[in-house]
């Protein structure tokens, strides 16, 4: 219904054009009091449960405790539990809401970035020899959008236990995956893995994103790197599919010892003699287990163990920063 009101009359009438409901009241002499003057009861449209009523603030009023209990509600199911009420609002009005609710139960992005200094401050107080660095470029000439948006990129390091479980070691929120970010990371890195004494020396498995090889190399000059083989293999596949090489190719990255090694990649020359030259590009202590250095006792061939953090970490993901970091400590 479409309303038009005024101190001398109050009208209302069907929102769907040509259909002929209508009411209208005017004041009486005592300008209190008003009296229906026109009603057209009868509608010819189709109806209709979508109503402007529904705010965004009014939906978000409504499921915020339902949220609370059940944050991982889909746009489908708040939009069944908003049936109780009569409504059936549109779907980017329920995107909208939940995400203001959401704001009101985990807090605001922004003001969560604003509190990690104090936070940073409490780890450090409380937990022996951590490093927590905060380095924020800011230029005050910018403007602060109304609306702001914080993209930023999860970096971190995670190694195994004794029992072959997941120890994250560190992590950083980053403003983008490049040499600089991974630079940060790695000076921060190096000063916490200072404190302990080690003859042997540092290994680290990646997948070479942008950037990370080289500040390795730069940061921590004697660290060992590896590449992920299953990394290495999607390149590979890429050029060189079929069921025999892919058998060879990892019959050669867990091979244990010189003779295994060199019969799968003569297997995988006799087949396609481009992918035997391809992987000799490649130095095998990167990839094959049989040329990992000695002194350490890390046989993995992939990091795999990244893919189950990721998972592990889950929907911390996207939260606001100071939820993210908290719920990674506590985990």
């Amino acid at each position: 219904m479409r309303m038009r009101n005024e101190k001398t009359r109050v009208t209302g009438h069907c929102s769907v054009k040509d259909c002929p409901w209508r009411i209208h009241a005017s004041p009486l002499a005592d300008g209190v009091t008003f009296q229906i003057k026109t009603y057209v009861p009868n509608h010819t449209c189709v109806r209709s449960d979508a109503t402007k009523e529904a705010s965004v603030e009014w939906i978000a009023g409504k499921i915020e405790n339902v949220l609370r209990e059940n944050p991982g509600m889909k746009p489908r199911g708040i939009k069944n539990e908003l049936k109780k009420y009569g409504v059936n609002p549109q779907y980017m009005q329920i995107y909208r809401a939940r995400k203001k609710a959401m704001g009101s139960i985990e807090g605001c992005h922004a003001e969560s970035f604003g509190r990690l200094p104090y936070y940073a401050k409490i780890v450090l107080a409380n937990n022996e020899r951590s490093v927590v660095t905060l380095q924020c470029d800011v230029d005050e000439s910018e403007s602060i959008p109304h609306a702001p948006v914080f993209k930023r990129f999860f970096l971190a390091a995670i190694g195994l236990d004794g029992n072959n479980g997941l120890f994250p070691v560190a992590f950083a929120i980053a403003e983008s995956e490049c040499k600089e970010s991974w630079g940060f990371f790695f000076e921060n890195l190096s000063i916490m893995l200072s404190g302990f004494s080690c003859d042997k020396p540092w290994t680290f498995m990646s997948d070479r994103q942008k950037g990370l090889v080289e500040t390795i190399n730069e940061i921590v000059p004697n660290a060992v790197n590896r590449r992920c083989a299953r990394h290495i293999y999607a390149n590979f596949r890429g050029q060189f599919a079929g069921a025999a090489l892919k058998r060879y190719f990892w019959q050669a990255a867990r091979s244990y010892n010189v003779a295994g090694f060199n019969f799968a990649l003569h297997k995988i020359k006799e087949l396609k003699p481009a992918a035997y030259d391809w992987l000799l590009k490649i130095p095998a202590e990167m990839w094959s287990r049989h040329a990992f250095d000695e002194r350490l006792k890390n046989d993995h061939v992939t990091n795999n163990i990244s893919e189950s953090f990721n998972h592990w970490v889950g929907d911390l993901r996207s939260k606001p920063v100071l939820t993210l970091v908290d719920g990674l400590r506590t985990n």
